[in-house]
């Protein structure tokens, strides 16, 4: 899972980590989590790195399209896209992400109609 970071990172990393349910893991990487798409009404972004060992690329892939979702892939990342030496790329393009959403969403609501009374 760290093995595209260096020692020092992966070693900062694992004093964070916590330990996962298999069974939610499962539930997950084989799509049996039972979500309405409905039920999600806000905007969904996907990231990936291209070299993740942990989740497949077609099951991030396919939950990006379940959610209609922008899919940001880093191509020579692992899972670990919250290291601190990926601030500058992941972390850039993830808050570009959420400006965009935050812009169309205020968009959204300053342009509806008013109610006719």
């Amino acid at each position: 899972m760290l093995h595209d970071l260096s020692p020092a990172e992966q070693k900062e990393l694992l004093q964070i980590l916590a330990w996962e349910s298999g069974l939610a893991y499962r539930t997950m990487v084989f799509g049996r989590a039972p979500v309405e798409r409905a039920a999600i009404r806000c905007p969904v972004l996907c990231v990936t790195g291209g070299k993740d060992r942990l989740l497949r690329f077609s099951t991030a892939a396919g939950l990006a399209s379940f959610y209609d979702a922008e899919h940001l892939v880093f191509p020579g990342q692992g899972h670990a896209l919250v290291a601190g030496s990926l601030v500058g790329t992941v972390g850039r393009a993830v808050l570009e992400w959420v400006e965009r959403a935050a812009l169309a969403a205020d968009a959204e609501t300053s342009f509806r109609p008013s109610p006719v009374v």
